[in-house]
């Protein structure tokens, strides 16, 4: 069975366990285990988003191991911008059409069969690199437990998290879930500061006189970074706010013992004026009433929130109990499972979209929020969306599962730079 055939059988079973045991048939299928590090290993990049025009020719003779192994050049940039074009052209065009389908899934990093990371690396131990990315837990009565004074109170932001990787020159931007993001190229002088390091932070739009644009207008735009299709001009506007410094090799082993303090400090040092960088707003606090003074301020600004955060605090890839987010209102990530058709003046339209945790013990309906044009959408299933609510309640109609009090959606709602919905230990009963 070749490739293209396994992953059109994994595309025709929808159950993980299916899924698993068709791998588990093929797990020495050497062939099928690079498609797959390629397609999703995050730090496997190949400085191409767009899928350029192409004909398969009538007789081609590249398979897929030799259409393969030539996408090493875009992955070491040997061939970059025209080059690199030209380049995956020929691959495409000398390649048997299955070939060529699966190479667009591998540049486009999306394997196309239901098949995430963690089931790969079920299969083959370790081989798609666990993106690692460090996370605040919810306030709540026992936060500051886990909290020393004096620590810092930081703006809580709400652009797109990403992670800036300096590494031998090359500057490359991801979004959380690992996703390469498309700036044209304007963060490469990062490297000049920053080699060796991974900035930590969110990327977020400014307008030309250098405000921030507003929440809708600049994560419309950012999302479009994310998805690779934001043109030359519109990625100047794009502006990186960091909060964490961590040293390369660390970040990859996913711990550094570096505490926050010197983390920040050593950020804070870098030389930034004027650029398309910024260090978060910053303020060390001495005690409970100051961290809540600081938080009202920032509501007070139009901001979300604040995020306090232990100056002890070692760096590790998941959610850390020193590090704690205050804000107005809850939100949480949930993937949307199903439709509820609209009725009255949304007929033929979504009525709400049924979202549920990746535990599936919550789960909501929500519709408020959604625009018009919202509505006439058809994409919204295996989506992951941002909800955001008053508290989390006992759903009334199924006693071991919860709902969400207010239930809406924010403008650009849909997360594009996600993949896995929270769990209900991440969705807070209440602010």
């Amino acid at each position: 069975m070749t490739v293209y055939q396994i992953i059109k059988q994994l595309e025709s079973v929808s159950g993980r366990n299916d899924k698993i045991k068709i791998l588990e048939q093929n797990k020495d299928n050497e062939t099928l285990k690079t498609f797959f590090y390629l397609a999703l290993d995050p730090m496997v990049t190949f400085g191409i988003k767009k899928i350029p025009a192409y004909k398969t020719q009538e007789h081609p003779y590249y398979g897929l191991d030799r259409a393969m192994s030539m996408l090493d050049a875009l992955i070491k940039r040997e061939a970059t911008g025209n080059a690199g074009i030209e380049l995956l052209t020929k691959i495409l065009t000398q390649s048997t059409p299955e070939s060529a389908e699966l190479i667009c899934r591998i540049i486009d990093k999306d394997a196309g069969c239901g098949v995430a990371e963690s089931t790969v690396n079920k299969i083959w131990k370790g081989l798609i690199f666990d993106f690692p990315v460090m996370k605040a837990s919810p306030h709540d009565e026992r936060s500051f437990e886990n909290i020393q004074f004096p620590c810092y109170s930081q703006a809580k932001l709400d652009g797109a998290r990403c992670a800036i990787i300096i590494e031998n020159g090359t500057v490359t931007c991801l979004s959380s879930s690992g996703r390469e993001i498309t700036t044209h190229g304007n963060f490469d002088w990062l490297s000049s500061q920053f080699e060796g390091f991974v900035l930590d932070g969110e990327l977020l739009m400014k307008n030309q006189d250098g405000s921030f644009m507003d929440r809708k207008t600049g994560n419309g735009i950012v999302n479009r970074a994310v998805k690779g299709t934001i043109p030359v001009d519109q990625a100047k506007g794009l502006h990186f706010v960091a909060f964490d410094l961590i040293h390369l090799d660390d970040w990859k082993k996913g711990v550094s013992k570096w505490d926050y303090v010197n983390r920040f400090t050593r950020l804070c040092l870098a030389d930034t004026h004027g650029t398309n960088v910024s260090i978060v707003e910053n303020r060390t606090v001495e005690n409970e009433k100051e961290v809540m003074a600081h938080f009202k301020e920032m509501l007070a600004a139009g901001q979300e929130g604040t995020i306090v955060k232990d100056w002890s605090s070692i760096w590790e890839g998941k959610r850390r109990k020193d590090h704690i987010k205050f804000k107005g209102l809850i939100d949480c990530d949930l993937k949307v499972i199903g439709v509820e058709p609209g009725t009255g003046k949304f007929t033929g339209m979504v009525g709400a979209l049924v979202c549920e945790s990746a535990d599936g013990l919550v789960r909501v309906n929500v519709g408020t929020g959604l625009t018009d044009d919202d509505r006439r959408r058809t994409d919204y299933v295996g989506k992951i969306v941002r909800v955001t609510y008053n508290e989390r309640i006992k759903n009334k109609t199924e006693g071991s599962t919860w709902s969400l009090f207010l239930p809406r959606f924010a403008p650009e709602f849909v997360r594009v730079d996600k993949d896995v919905a929270d769990t209900i230990d991440n969705i807070p009963l209440k602010a």
